[in-house]
């Protein structure tokens, strides 16, 4: 083989080589960035789910602090009805939230040790203020979960109240589980 020849396979090989080089280098770069893009978009519907769940938790919790007046037998049930409403809607936001299994399972929780409680306070006859009492404590406690989680630091133990009228609940025979 002559080596003009020659020296134009090996130009025409290097060219190949460069241009393939240049093909996976794009292919990599434009991979890496869809999978950036696609944790950003994780991230930001993890964020506004999370916004809308503390927006309703913080609802919920000012809800409890209003004072009911007027005719306790209309009021009543209508003060039950709208925290059950924010509960349900703080209860859906996190549902949605993606790539948060323990702050899910934690605020859910803490949500539904509330619905629990204030049946067994509204059944037992125990008043408003018990039923207040619950749903303030167990909203509180979502909320700081919540919080923490959202500002990205370690989510903090269960409080000793959660853990008490867990325990309070499961020695009642009437209690729901």
């Amino acid at each position: 083989m002559q080596t003009e020849t020659l020296v134009g396979l090996i130009g025409f090989g290097g060219a190949v080589v460069g241009a393939g080089g240049a093909l996976v280098g794009a292919w990599l770069q434009q991979h890496h960035q869809a999978r950036t893009a696609q944790a950003q978009r994780v991230e930001d519907r993890a964020r506004e789910a999370g916004n809308n769940a503390l927006a309703e938790l913080l609802v919920l919790r000012r809800l409890v602090t209003e004072n009911v007046h007027a005719n306790l037998d209309e009021e009543i049930p209508r003060w039950r009805s709208v925290a059950q409403r924010h509960t349900d809607a703080a209860e859906m936001a996190l549902l949605l939230m993606p790539q948060a299994e323990e702050v899910r399972a934690r605020v859910i929780g803490a949500l539904h040790l509330a619905e629990r409680a204030l049946a067994f306070a509204a059944r037992a006859a125990l008043g408003l203020h018990v039923e207040k009492l619950h749903l303030y404590s167990c909203s509180n406690e979502a909320i700081q979960v919540l919080a923490a989680f959202m500002r990205g630091d370690p989510l903090p133990k269960p409080s000793r109240w959660i853990r008490s009228t867990e325990e309070d609940l499961k020695r009642q025979p009437h209690a729901p589980l």
